[in-house]
């Protein structure tokens, strides 16, 4: 990171294409030699720079401050949380952990946590093009998740569409079909993620006088990571009868 310092602090606008190679050219020299997170984010910085600002006859080169702003508001972060980490091979949860330890180190030192955030989502958008999983972004305190949300990426057609399949090919009397029936139906009417889902015990499901809540906390079957993750998730919805089925079936 030394080296992509020393090369920012000599970027110029009308060279900028040019810094950019020779940021890619360091890389590529440490590749192998250190971690692919580490590795990735000079590079997502090479691609920022070639990239630009606009299109067209409207494109033009960041300047000088900025590229530096992006590239110093991550350096620490990855220096210290990501010299280990292989993105790449990294799952959900493993990311969430590891972007969930880089804010709250920088808010322990009394830092700001806003901007870093959004350098640290506009280098996730890249990399998730590149193979990398997506994080659960709500379980990263960086001040403006509200912005992270991708609606009707998931729609309730589609839900739907996937229990009728389930009930066909598999019945609820079957218990491969039942559980995954379940499954699907505590990730969309609920929004728990898949192992939250997975780990839920009969006595984490909930009714009374006609409400509906599901209990995520720790129990044998795993552990969660975070105090944060312990909730209490209400249903909101009004059943439908294949719904209402398949939950009596199993929770009866």
């Amino acid at each position: 990171y030394k080296v992509v310092t020393e090369l920012l602090s000599d970027y110029q606008t009308k060279s900028c294409k040019e810094t950019a190679k020779k940021i890619q050219r360091t890389c590529e020299t440490y590749r192998g030699k250190v971690s692919t997170a580490v590795l990735m984010m000079p590079f997502w910085i090479s691609q920022l720079i070639i990239q630009g600002q606009g299109r067209g006859k409207h494109h033009k080169p960041y300047q000088k401050s900025s590229v530096q702003n992006y590239f110093s508001s991550l350096r620490l972060a990855f220096q210290g949380k990501a010299y280990e980490c292989d993105l790449l091979s990294m799952d959900s949860d493993a990311i969430t952990d590891l972007y969930h330890g880089m804010v709250e180190a920088r808010r322990d030192r009394g830092k700001e946590v806003g901007y870093f955030g959004q350098r640290l989502k506009d280098f996730h958008r890249w990399a998730a093009r590149h193979g990398v999983e997506n994080p659960d972004w709500p379980e990263i305190d960086t001040e403006d998740n509200h912005r992270s949300v991708s609606p009707g990426c998931f729609a309730e057609k589609d839900y739907f569409a996937c229990q009728e399949y389930i009930e066909t090919h598999y019945g609820f009397d079957n218990k491969v079909g039942l559980y995954l029936g379940f499954v699907l139906l505590l990730v969309f009417r609920f929004g728990l993620r898949s192992g939250e889902a997975i780990g839920l015990r009969r006595q984490d499901w909930c009714e009374w006088q006609g409400l509906m809540w599901v209990l995520v906390r720790d129990n044998y079957l795993r552990q969660l990571k975070r105090n944060s993750s312990r909730r209490a998730v209400p249903f909101l919805f009004c059943l439908t009868n294949l719904e209402r089925e398949l939950i009596d079936r199993l929770v009866a």
